[in-house]
C-alpha cells in the first residue's frame, strides 16, 4: 500500500509540475566525442581549463558512475534505442565509410517517441555527428524522426573542410539531405554551436511573441575532440597544446549556449544533459583518462566510464550541486526521458510505450535524478553489460567462425559491472604489449601532470596482477577499493567470478552477430567521386548526390513507404543556419506540412492545477484514514 501510494503521489505531483510549467521540458542533449576522464578541470586536470563545464558540474547533478560504450557508433545506438549494442549487431567497432548497414529501421528510437508518441509532440533536431549508417537514405537522421539535421553522416572529418579520407576522399556535410557545397572554412565546433544557438533563438523568439511552441529536443553531437587533432594555441607543452585548445573551444561553445538559454529565459524550462561517447584514445598526444586504466576501444574503465551530468531549470533545485554514485548507463536516458516527459506512460500496463520500454536494457533514473531515490518500478540499477564482442581481435574472429555452434561456453572479449564488482575478459587490444612503453602498463602517460588530488583515488600499493593474455579468462575487480583496476580478485572470490562469467555467457547467447561479419565495405560503390565529391547514400530509393527530385521516403514503424516527391523541406538555410519557418506563427515539420503553434489559455492551467492538487489531497487523507483502520 505504501509503495503504491508513494508512486501515485509522486507521479501526480510531477503531473502538476508539467501542467503548471506549460508542458514537458525542452531537452538539450550534448554529446562530445573522445573526451578523456581527466580532460576536464572539474576532474582536476591541471593543464586544461573548462570553466563552463565546471560550472555545469558544480551547479547541477554530476554522475560519478556513468558508463558508455567503448567507441562512437555503439554509444549512439545505445542512447537513441535504450538497448545494448549487442541487440543491434553494432557491438563491434564503428560503421566505416563504405559499410552498407546501420541501426536497424525497426528499432524504436528516442526521437520517434518524442516526436510521435509523446503527448507533447516535440520538435526534434540533430546537429553534428550521426554515425549510425547512411548507405541508404532511410537510415539517415531526417528519416529517423529528426525534423532537421545539420552535420555529417560518418565517423570523422577535417574540422575546417569537412573532408573525409578513407581510400577515397570526399566531403561529408549535409543540411537535411542536401549536400552543403559552399561553406566558409570555419572550425566545426563553432559551426555546430552556432546552428544550435540559432535554434534556441528561434524558440526564444516564439516565446517572446507569445507564440508558445511545442517543446524541443536538440541532440547536439559535437565533432570535438575526435581526431584529427586540429587547432593551435599558445601553450608551451607541445603534446597538449592542440588538445587544450580544442577543449577550450568546446567549453566556450557550450558556455555560449548556456548564456543563450539564460538570457532568453529558456533555461527555466530546459533540461540540459551533458555526456561523452567514450574515453580518450590512450595513445593519442595530449589526452588523459588518468587515473583510470585504458582508453577508447578498450573495456577498461578509461574506455567506458565517462563524463555525465544534468543541469537546467527542469532539474530539481534540491539536487543542484550534488553528485551521484548510482550506476548509470547511457541506455537509461530513453526510459528516463519518457518518465520525465510523460510519467503516466510507465504506469499504464496497456500503454504501448511502456511495452517498448520494458523491452529495453535501460531503466528510468528519473527519481534518482530528481529526488535521490530509485525507481519504484525498476529498483536501482545493479548491473551494466559493458560489452561482449566475439570478433574483437583476429584470434577472436577465427575462434568465432570455427566454433559458431558452441559460443555459449566461451567469452573472447567482454566485460560486465555488477554493483561494486567488475569482470573483464580477454586481451583488449593488439597493442597491449606496448603498454609498458607508451602508457605505463595500460594507464595514461599524463599522470605526472596531476599535481592535485584526482577525483578518483587509486591505491598504488595494489599489485598489478591482471595480465591480458589469458585466453578466455578474466580479471575480477572490486571497483570501490580498486577503481584503477590493479589487482585481480578472481582466485579470492571464485563464486562472484563464476556468476559474472555466466552472465556474460547469457548475454553472448542473446546477442545478434556483429553486422561487420555479413556486410563488408562497398568501397567502389561508396566512392564519393561517384557523387560529385560527396560521401552519399549509394543503395536504395534515394541514392546519389541528393537534390530536389529525390524520392521522399517515409519510414513508419512497421513498413517503409516510398513516394515520388520532394525531399522534406525542414532544412537549414545554408548561409544562415536557422529553422525554416513559414508566415505567421507556423513552422514546418519533417514532411513539409505546416503545424499551427498556439498558446493554451492560462485559466486552463490554473483549473488543471486545482483539480490535481485536490486529487492529491484526497489521496493523502484517504491513505491516513485507511491506515488508522
Amino acid at each position: 500500500m505504501t509503495l503504491q501510494f508513494s508512486k501515485c503521489a509522486s507521479c501526480l505531483l510531477f503531473a502538476l509540475f508539467v501542467v503548471t510549467t506549460n508542458g514537458a521540458p525542452n531537452i538539450l542533449f550534448i554529446l562530445t566525442d573522445d573526451v578523456g576522464w581527466n580532460d576536464v578541470s572539474f576532474h582536476r586536470s591541471t593543464l586544461i581549463e573548462t570553466p563552463h563545464l565546471d560550472e555545469l558540474a558544480e551547479t547541477g547533478l554530476l554522475l560519478n558512475n556513468y558508463y558508455v560504450q567503448p567507441v562512437c557508433t555503439p554509444t549512439r545506438s545505445a542512447f537513441l534505442s535504450g538497448k545494448y549494442p549487442i541487440r543491434h549487431g553494432l557491438q563491434h567497432h564503428v560503421i566505416l565509410p563504405g559499410a552498407p548497414y546501420g541501426l536497424d529501421l525497426d528499432e524504436y528510437l528516442l526521437s520517434q517517441y518524442l516526436k510521435e508518441d509523446s503527448t507533447h509532440a516535440y520538435h526534434t533536431h540533430l546537429v553534428g555527428k550521426w554515425h549510425l549508417g547512411y548507405f541508404d537514405i532511410r537510415y539517415t537522421p531526417i528519416y529517423r524522426y529528426f525534423d532537421t539535421f545539420y552535420g555529417y553522416y560518418m565517423d570523422m572529418q577535417d574540422y575546417y573542410t569537412h573532408q573525409r579520407d578513407h581510400y577515397n576522399s570526399g566531403i561529408d556535410f549535409r543540411n537535411g539531405t542536401f549536400p552543403i557545397a559552399s561553406f566558409p572554412k570555419e572550425y566545426s565546433t563553432f559551426v555546430y554551436g552556432n546552428v544550435t544557438k540559432d535554434l534556441l533563438l528561434h524558440y526564444a523568439k516564439a516565446h517572446q511573441q507569445g507564440k508558445d511552441t511545442k517543446p524541443f529536443f536538440i541532440f547536439l553531437a559535437y565533432q570535438s575532440v575526435h581526431v584529427p587533432k586540429q587547432y593551435e594555441h599558445k601553450i608551451s607543452d607541445t603534446d597538449t597544446r592542440i588538445m587544450a585548445a580544442m577543449m577550450s573551444t568546446l567549453d566556450d561553445s557550450i558556455g555560449e549556449l548556456m548564456q543563450v538559454l539564460r538570457h532568453t529565459k529558456l533555461w527555466e524550462d530546459t533540461l540540459v544533459i551533458f555526456s561523452n561517447d567514450n574515453g580518450a584514445g590512450h595513445f593519442e598526444d595530449g589526452v588523459s583518462n588518468f587515473p583510470l586504466r585504458g582508453g577508447k576501444n578498450t573495456l577498461w574503465e578509461g574506455g567506458v566510464r565517462s563524463l555525465g551530468l544534468i543541469n537546467g531549470g527542469a532539474l530539481n533545485s534540491h539536487r543542484r550541486g550534488q553528485q551521484s554514485d548510482a550506476l548509470f548507463h547511457i541506455t537509461d536516458w530513453f526510459p528516463t526521458l519518457v518518465q520525465w516527459t510523460n510519467p503516466s506512460a510507465l504506469l499504464d500496463q496497456h500503454d504501448p510505450v511502456k511495452e517498448k520500454i520494458l523491452q529495453m536494457d535501460g531503466i528510468s533514473q528519473y527519481e534518482m535524478i530528481q529526488f535521490g531515490t530509485q525507481s519504484v518500478d525498476n529498483g536501482s540499477r545493479r548491473e551494466i553489460l559493458i560489452n561482449v564482442d566475439p570478433i574483437r581481435l583476429p584470434e577472436c574472429e577465427s575462434h568465432y567462425h570455427a566454433n559458431s555452434s558452441n559460443l555459449d561456453q566461451f567469452i573472447c572479449v567482454g566485460a560486465i559491472r555488477y554493483e561494486k564488482w567488475k569482470l573483464i575478459v580477454g586481451k583488449q587490444a593488439n597493442v597491449d604489449l606496448f603498454h609498458s612503453v607508451h602508457s605505463k602498463r595500460g594507464w595514461n602517460p599524463r599522470s605526472e601532470f596531476n599535481t592535485f588530488q584526482p577525483t578518483v583515488k587509486c591505491n598504488e600499493n595494489f599489485p598489478n596482477t591482471c595480465t591480458e593474455n589469458r585466453w578466455g579468462h578474466g580479471c575480477l575487480f572490486d571497483l570501490e577499493k580498486d577503481p584503477c583496476e590493479f589487482t585481480d580478485l578472481s582466485d579470492q572470490f571464485p563464486q562472484m567470478y563464476h556468476m559474472l562469467y555466466q552472465k556474460l555467457l547469457q548475454y553472448s547467447r542473446e546477442m545478434k552477430p556483429p553486422l561487420q561479419l555479413s556486410h563488408g565495405e562497398s568501397r567502389q560503390h561508396a566512392n564519393p567521386q561517384n557523387f560529385n565529391g560527396f560521401w552519399s547514400p549509394w543503395i536504395g530509393p534515394c541514392s546519389g548526390y541528393g537534390n530536389t527530385t529525390c524520392a521522399n521516403v517515409v519510414v513508419n514503424r512497421s513498413r517503409v513507404s516510398i513516394t515520388r516527391a520532394r525531399v522534406p523541406t525542414s532544412q537549414f538555410h545554408h548561409a544562415t543556419p536557422t529553422l525554416s519557418t513559414t508566415a505567421g506563427n507556423r513552422a514546418t515539420d519533417n514532411s513539409g506540412s505546416a503545424v499551427q503553434l498556439r498558446s493554451l489559455p492560462m485559466w486552463q492551467f490554473i483549473a488543471c492545477a486545482i483539480v490535481v492538487n485536490g486529487f492529491v489531497m484526497w489521496l493523502v487523507i484517504s491513505y491516513f484514514c485507511f491506515k488508522r483502520r
